[in-house]
């Protein structure tokens, strides 16, 4: 029985509180229509939607279409930064040059050549170690100058060379990536200067031909040797065979000596008057 209503006093309508189904459907989706089913059901929705003469999705796609301007909004982000990387208008690239460091000595202090056998090509430093057991035995004296060359390092004494000894156009050196080098210092001479202080750091200054571009010892192939002896030097080669050298010059661009090189798999170079201390796999 409902409650008997009394004169003079003041009818108080009491709010019901709402569901929190009900509360999502009043403040709409915060992420699409998407998001709201899977708060509520689907079952809620319809019944809301077909109550509100479709003002969810009048809210969904207001929110929407705010989420595609902040989209924009970050697009013009992404090209306002790559406008920043470009100086006075130009691509960043172009002002590359004027960052490189220019040639000179120090440049030779970097990416240096290793000495160690070990980081030589297994197969190859196996060869090579039983060829200096025996030249040691013997009682030669043996200097490893050379072993691994990193690819920069090759690069540079090739175009130092170039540019001092046959007067190659410093401004014509081909790029090498990741290598941020300046050969033009302004002028053809100063440019000369620079590299002529590299080709003698680099110990190349007596060289009649340019340095090899690309060589074995960037594989790990090769190694750089200096051998001397005095008198007869009595050696085993590589098939356990007592050869006795007799002959000179007492070093490493000896005839007899490279024989014995070659069989233990180490070939001195082809061209000995251009590389006197140079031995690989091939001889190149």
């Amino acid at each position: 029985m409902a409650p008997e209503y009394l004169p003079g006093r003041r009818r108080v309508r009491r709010k019901r509180r709402r569901t929190d189904d009900e509360e999502t459907l009043r403040r709409g989706p915060r992420h699409g229509l998407s998001e709201l089913q899977r708060s509520v059901g689907n079952r809620t929705l319809q019944r809301a939607l077909a109550r509100r003469g479709g003002e969810v999705l009048r809210q969904a796609d207001y929110r929407l279409i705010g989420r595609r301007g902040r989209n924009v909004s970050d697009s013009d982000k992404d090209k306002q930064g790559e406008e920043a990387e470009t100086t006075a208008g130009q691509p960043k690239e172009a002002g590359r040059e004027t960052m490189k460091s220019l040639t000179g000595r120090e440049w030779t202090e970097r990416y240096p050549t290793s000495k160690e056998l070990s980081d030589l090509d297994a197969s190859f430093a196996l060869r090579v170690r039983k060829y200096l057991d025996a030249l040691r035995k013997a009682g030669a004296t043996v200097e490893i100058l050379a072993t691994k060359r990193p690819k920069e390092r090759t690069y540079l004494m090739y175009w130092a060379w170039r540019i001092a000894k046959q007067a190659f156009d410093p401004r014509r050196v081909p790029i090498m990536p990741r290598l941020d080098i300046n050969w033009w210092h302004g002028e053809a001479s100063r440019s000369v200067t620079a590299a002529q202080e590299m080709v003698e750091a680099f110990g190349i200054n007596g060289l009649r031909e340019p340095p090899a571009l690309t060589s074995h010892h960037n594989e790990g192939k090769a190694i750089d040797l200096r051998i001397s002896w005095a008198g007869d030097l009595k050696i085993r080669d590589g098939r356990g065979l007592e050869r006795i050298i007799t002959s000179v010059p007492r070093d490493e661009t000896n005839a007899e000596l490279m024989a014995v090189g070659r069989s233990y798999g180490v070939f001195h170079a082809i061209d000995v008057d251009k590389e006197k201390v140079h031995w690989s796999v091939d001889g190149r």
